[in-house]
């Protein structure tokens, strides 16, 4: 007998993360931990996901604010790290535990885009994978854009990334710490935060493939959320859609899905990067 699913959101309590925390907990039977930067918030939206749900499921809400360091980590210790240990100790089974990355913003200004869309993920993703229980399968989805595309960059960044390929995720962090936006050829903090994004993607698949765990960007398109306003072509539906597939993959189709981009419900990458 396997433990039912655990996915844990950031930034749950809204737009397309409220949708996908209320789909998998209401049809698909997952046990949710449901982040957002204010508690009060992700209590209201948990509560509201679990209304009239009586599957036998559970789902956790959690302050967590990925921009911050200091709240990572303390969300790490507090909440992360205590329900991993339950679920191994439980013993009925590998269960699949999935961090969604979904938290991010747009239209802010360099730093705050680029903390909190790229070094917020980096290292939330290293704790997640570091503090996994060997008995645990892991997942990890980034909500990566179409404005990351190479083609949304400067030349003389691509050129420069040609020239000195990142290594490793952590050397991604480094940049988006400290990167000064001149030395990018002024280029879009919020392209430039998701194309460093599916950096991250492919090398944390490269770092994990030999454990068996996949590492998957999807872009779920320009859809109708606060953040893509109400004159976006794509609903929201068609949004959480192409996130649930890489969500509720099997694991040997997400293995050969680790370290790519994805757009669509027929999981056919949208562009290299």
């Amino acid at each position: 007998m396997h433990a039912r699913p655990l996915t844990i959101i950031t930034g749950g309590n809204r737009g397309l993360g409220y949708e996908l925390s209320h789909q998998l907990f209401k049809i698909h039977h997952h046990d949710i931990l449901l982040t957002a930067r204010d508690i009060n918030k992700a209590r209201e939206a948990a509560t509201r996901v679990s209304s009239g749900v009586k599957n036998g499921n559970v789902i956790r809400a959690a302050q967590l604010d990925v921009s911050s360091s200091e709240s990572i980590l303390r969300f790490v210790s507090d909440e992360l790290d205590p329900l991993l240990a339950s679920l191994a100790q439980q013993g009925n089974g590998q269960s699949l535990v999935t961090l969604v990355n979904n938290a991010g913003v747009y239209g802010q200004g360099w730093r705050e885009t680029l903390v909190t869309n790229v070094v917020g993920p980096g290292l939330l993703s290293r704790k997640f994978l570091e503090n996994l229980p060997q008995t645990l399968n892991g997942r990890i989805v980034n909500l990566t854009s179409g404005m990351g595309n190479a083609a949304n960059l400067p030349s003389t960044l691509l050129r420069q990334l040609e020239e000195q390929p990142p290594k490793s995720p952590i050397e991604i962090v480094e940049w988006a710490e400290n990167w000064k936006q001149d030395e990018t050829g002024h280029a879009n903090p919020y392209s430039l935060s998701k194309h460093l994004l599916n950096y991250l993607t492919e090398l944390y698949a490269k770092e994990e493939h030999g454990r068996g765990i996949a590492v998957i960007a999807v872009d779920p398109g320009w859809v109708q959320t606060e953040m893509g306003g109400p004159g976006a072509p794509g609903t929201i539906q068609q949004g959480v859609d192409r996130m649930l597939a890489q969500v509720l993959a099997d694991e040997h189709e997400s293995m050969k899905r680790s370290g790519k981009v994805f757009g669509g419900v027929s999981s056919a990458a949208l562009y290299q990067y």
